[in-house]
């Protein structure tokens, strides 16, 4: 049970508007779902297809790593912030540990800055090791917070 509720989690924070942080995507999705099996006996596979249509993707990934295995990621991440010009460069590497070397997840990334404020990324993780730039911010860095709000299943470890 508690797996089922991280998926629905994991799917909600996939689509989300993280302006707004509006669940109204989601909920439309789920609507979709009870009002397309209302009465019926629908399998997993059904639900998939159900989120591939709100998702406008293929998300056979998604259910093969989350829904049908077992493996849970540890992200071992880093930061740094460069400055560029008038504005900040931050790059985020990432090394993912404990999963197979395809294992994928798109993982939210709250940067916050110095003054006030604060923006969200979201940023793949497809490999065993990522570095990614994230697009130039105009405020100092004050940190970098990976896979806020538990957004993905996992283990997080900053290394510095």
């Amino acid at each position: 049970y508690e797996k089922g509720a991280f998926v629905l989690h994991m799917l909600r924070n996939m689509m989300m508007d993280f302006k707004t942080f509006s669940d109204d995507r989601f909920i439309v999705m789920l609507k979709d779902y009870v009002n397309t099996y209302y009465g019926k006996n629908p399998s997993t596979y059904d639900f998939q297809k159900i989120v591939e249509k709100h998702l406008e993707q293929d998300m056979n990934w998604f259910f093969k790593q989350w829904v049908y295995g077992i493996e849970i990621p540890k992200y071992v991440f880093f930061y740094i912030t460069e400055k560029v010009k008038d504005k900040y460069q931050v790059i985020v590497k990432v090394r993912q540990e404990n999963v197979s070397v395809d294992f994928k997840m798109q993982v939210p990334v709250v940067v916050v800055y110095k003054q006030e404020g604060y923006s969200i990324f979201r940023i793949w993780v497809d490999k065993p090791e990522v570095e990614v730039k994230l697009p130039l911010v105009s405020m100092e860095v004050k940190e970098v917070v990976f896979n806020p709000f538990e957004s993905v299943l996992g283990e997080v470890e900053e290394e510095k």
